[in-house]
């Protein structure tokens, strides 16, 4: 399998995975059943981030080119083809994008010119939708974040785990690309650091960090609390955040939940467990058993947020147009 990708092209590194994998199925050079190679491993062997992996499986699926099994594995479906569907002239179709090449290049089109203006014209409707970031420090976190956007706002949005800014996985995210950059409240000082040349970021998702603290204020004063998260980052921006809203650094401890040694040991010295929703469905059986008294950190979209989102759009939107209608009358 070849996947190659260039940013010198105006289509997005997931698009140009997709297409690439799309048809490479369709001509059948990965036949029915093949297993495509994991998130990680794809990732790996095309140098970008796996969230950017995850986005393009996710349109072989909306596709119905490919089926992803939770236990298994990504694999293409049967009868998908064009060898194998009859109504499509695949010799043909060869012919005339060869001749229409062939007459780009007459007019001085290179053909990654081409393609790139072809795809520009055919979503055309969809580029005009601004384009969003979010930064998370968690695969699944991240991936539920970026469902959510897209599903509740007519917004475009990639995803980038935090630890992959600036790293060799993260090359192809261009923050200059986008229109805003999102994230969590908890990682948002992190992600200032990471980008200090960038101005468009936002916070989301207050709600939940206010519903701990009170949580909190509501036990005794000395009462020793663990932060449990998928990630060290994750943990420690959880703990950051409850200090700047008023929570002693004294009484707080972090860890991430693949640490176990650290949780056991944690588990003796303090008296209460903030977890996040994520932590608590990946160590279930921790949690039940280790006698603490446990307050999830529900790190899912809020309503409020939502709603910051499609104010900050339209902000953009009436400034674009009052730049466009300057721009007019000189």
């Amino acid at each position: 399998m070849v996947i190659t990708v260039s940013k010198a092209l105006s289509i997005p590194i997931h698009e140009q995975i997709f297409l690439q994998l799309k048809s490479q199925i369709l001509l059948g050079e990965m036949e029915p059943g093949t297993r495509l190679p994991s998130v990680r491993q794809m990732s790996n062997l095309v140098k970008v981030n796996r969230h950017t992996i995850s986005k393009a499986y996710l349109e072989l699926e909306k596709s119905k080119l490919v089926q992803t099994y939770a236990s298994s594995g990504t694999f293409v479906r049967d009868h998908v083809s064009v060898s194998e569907n009859g109504d499509k002239n695949y010799e043909a179709c060869k012919a005339l994008i060869a001749e229409t090449l062939e007459k780009a290049n007459e007019c001085g089109f290179s053909g990654d010119e081409f393609f790139s203006l072809l795809y520009a014209s055919m979503l055309l409707k969809e580029t005009e939708k601004p384009r969003a970031l979010f930064i998370e420090c968690n695969q699944y976190a991240l991936d539920q974040y970026v469902q959510d956007i897209n599903k509740e706002i007519d917004i475009e949005v990639d995803g980038c785990l935090l630890d992959d800014l600036g790293s060799a996985e993260g090359y192809d995210i261009d923050v200059q690309d986008y229109d805003l950059i999102m994230t969590t409240l908890g990682h948002y000082a992190d992600v200032r650091v990471r980008l200090p040349q960038v101005y468009n970021i936002y916070a989301l998702n207050f709600g939940p960090y206010l519903s701990v603290v009170n949580q909190i204020r509501q036990l005794q004063k000395d009462t020793k609390i663990a932060i449990v998260c998928v990630s060290p980052s994750g943990a420690e921006g959880l703990r950051e955040a409850l200090i700047d809203l008023g929570i002693s650094r004294n009484i707080l401890s972090a860890a991430d939940v693949n640490n176990k040694r650290a949780l056991l040991d944690l588990s003796a010295e303090v008296d209460v467990f903030v977890a996040s929703k994520y932590a608590l469905l990946q160590a279930p059986e921790f949690f039940d058993t280790c006698g603490k008294h446990i307050i999830e950190y529900k790190n899912v979209l809020q309503r409020t947020s939502i709603m910051m989102i499609n104010q900050v759009i339209a902000s953009m939107k009436t400034a674009a147009q009052t730049a466009n209608e300057s721009a007019y009358q000189e």
